[in-house]
């Protein structure tokens, strides 16, 4: 099998895995000025980036409601003790 490697900002790689060796292209090098990606090329990196990005935002969301929730928590926590004090003579 052939394998595809992209790296992304942050450290994160991806390995991909593509056509059996024998039935894929030569070498290429992708980074020559006059080399344009194949199409299948092209829809690895991009399910590769999709991937990435969905997950990324699968952390962000989490990350905004455990935020959410403990700000929640801190105004209830000073909700009852602004209570009491009104409370206390």
């Amino acid at each position: 099998m052939r394998r595809l490697a992209v790296v992304v900002p942050g450290g994160t790689t991806l390995v991909i895995m593509s056509a059996p060796e024998d039935t894929a292209p030569p070498f290429r090098d992708l980074m020559a000025p006059d080399t344009e990606p194949t199409d299948e090329e092209l829809e690895l990196v991009m399910k590769a980036a999709r991937d990435i990005a969905i997950k990324r935002r699968e952390l962000s969301d989490a990350w905004i409601a455990a935020r959410l929730e403990e700000a929640t928590r801190l105004a209830r926590e000073h909700r009852v003790l602004r209570d009491r004090k009104d409370r206390e003579p």
